[in-house]
């Protein structure tokens, strides 16, 4: 080599070397090596769907997160975006239990990567599936004068699937039907809920059949009288003074079109013979289909007798009593018998109460003129007694008269 080329090799080499340290300098001045923490990046869990194919399903679905630390130059740290950083859980492969499941972190090549942790544990359980009973709750009531049945629906059973543990925590599942002053019976479909033994709700289930069908029978009410039925042979002597009967009315429950022909309910037949005292006994209520009682279907039924007494009174001629008289007119009773007889018939402590002179022999004359006449006289008693006896006559039924005019006598 020439002493010439020799000269300019060496401001060339030089000058490389002092590029090169310019360019050190610069970078590690201007654009040196950071680091840069990411904090809470949330793990892609992979596969979930093949795992519930096999059967099994991730428990705690807690939201799985890394740090993750970034190193290298300024400019190209800080140019990656949080959505050019992965990071993924790869669940195939593992087992019914707790697993460790190594976290993989991916980023621009121009940046070194390390994170933390490496590794999540998640649990796998087996998904199971049970049959759960079903309830329906009622809230709320149907209008005034109305009341609700049972409620009717369909499927009463039906089958939860899930994890296993979580099935195994569910009581049941209900679904709420909400009233607010029906008047017709409901027909509806409601969604149905997976609920603990508490009542609280159970959640990551699936009610395969998430619908039930409920029919909810709304009844109208009305109050009737209620009506003894009774067949009583009395013993020789008595007879039925009162027939009570408790409760005297009754509230129904029913259709409002059954209920609007019932005008009063009656009990099935009571079957007494040679009744000679007061008896009281329970009754069964007869009651058209579909109709129902509120409360008790029995009623008291209370039979009270008397004995019965028959008493002949003889009243003499003179005691039979002539009104309305028309004037100038005179009553002839020769014709008249003697003695009249008054048999009254009644309860014995009423009849053998009545005295003679409590008897009064009426005929009334309004209206008549001289002349013979066939009269029936009315027997009459005291208001109090009258109104308590059961029969009152007279012997002969009717007597003979003649009016004639006072001149002629």
């Amino acid at each position: 080599m020439s002493k010439f080329n020799k000269r300019n090799l060496t401001p060339k080499v030089l000058s490389i070397l002092f590029a090169l340290l310019m360019w050190i300098y610069v970078m590690g001045a201007i654009n040196p090596r950071v680091t840069r923490d990411l904090s809470n990046i949330p793990v892609d869990l992979l596969y979930i769907d093949e795992l519930r194919q096999e059967g099994l399903v991730l428990m705690d679905n807690e939201e799985f997160t890394v740090r993750v630390r970034l190193t290298g130059r300024r400019d190209e740290v800080y140019n990656v975006s949080l959505d050019q950083v992965r990071v993924r859980a790869d669940l195939r492969g593992f087992r019914l239990g707790t697993n460790n499941v190594p976290v993989e972190v991916t980023a621009p090549n121009n940046v070194d990567v390390d994170y933390n942790p490496r590794f999540i544990r998640v649990e796998l359980e087996e998904i199971v599936s049970k049959q759960k009973e079903v309830r329906v709750e009622v809230v709320g009531e149907p209008a005034e004068g109305y009341a609700m049945g049972n409620p009717q629906y369909r499927p009463t059973v039906v089958s939860v699937e899930g994890p296993e543990s979580i099935v195994n925590s569910v009581e049941y599942v209900r679904a709420t039907l909400n009233l607010n002053g029906e008047r017709e019976n409901v027909s509806v479909s409601l969604p149905l809920q997976a609920l603990n033994s508490r009542g609280g709700e159970v959640t990551n289930v699936e009610v395969k059949t998430p619908y039930v069908d409920v029919d909810l029978q709304i009844d109208q009410m009305r109050t009737v009288t209620v009506e003894a039925v009774t067949d009583i042979q009395l013993a020789e002597g008595y007879r039925i003074s009162n027939i009570n009967v408790t409760p005297e009315r009754v509230t129904l429950r029913g259709q409002a079109d059954i209920l609007a022909e019932i005008e009063s309910i009656q009990t099935a037949p009571i079957n007494i013979s040679n009744l000679q005292e007061d008896r009281t006994v329970e009754a069964i209520l007869v009651l058209p289909e579909g109709v129902t009682v509120v409360g008790d279907n029995d009623v008291t039924v209370t039979i009270t007798v008397e004995r019965v007494a028959e008493r002949v009174f003889t009243l003499e001629r003179d005691k039979v009593q002539f009104r309305n008289l028309a004037n100038g007119l005179v009553v002839n009773q020769e014709a008249i018998p003697q003695t009249l007889e008054v048999t009254v018939t009644g309860p014995e402590d009423v009849v053998t109460e009545i005295q003679q002179e409590n008897i009064s022999i009426i005929v009334d004359l309004q209206g008549l003129d001289e002349n013979e006449y066939t009269i029936e006289p009315i027997v009459s008693l005291p208001f109090n007694i009258q109104t308590q006896i059961d029969d009152i006559s007279l012997n002969p039924t009717d007597i003979q008269i003649t009016l004639s005019s006072e001149i002629d006598q």
